[in-house]
């Protein structure tokens, strides 16, 4: 199939962006979901629900799963898409001018 140069380019450019977003994204996104879950379950004070971050992401583990750390992650990874297609469109303009 003959590709045109530059939508090959920007495909390669949007899939090494996106690749290393959502590694990243794999490895933080539990604790993001720890984070959101203490926020709402009251972390801070003396009637806390959680010790630290890590005793949130066990408890939640021990009760949920897994599965539970990567709630909202097709979201996430939507957004993470929209952002890699904006960040190699403005960074081909900017260079491009």
């Amino acid at each position: 199939m003959n590709a045109n140069p530059a939508t090959a380019s920007f495909y390669s450019k949007i899939g090494v962006s996106l690749l290393s977003s959502m590694v990243m994204s794999l490895v933080v996104y539990p604790f993001d979901t720890a984070k959101r879950c203490m926020q709402l379950n009251g972390a801070r004070g003396h009637f806390s629900t959680y010790k630290s971050s890590l005793d949130c992401m066990t408890t939640m583990v021990k009760k949920n799963g897994l599965p539970s750390m990567y709630r909202g992650v097709h979201l996430f990874a939507i957004k993470e898409l929209l952002t890699a297609v904006a960040q190699v469109n403005a960074y081909d303009l900017i260079v491009k001018n």
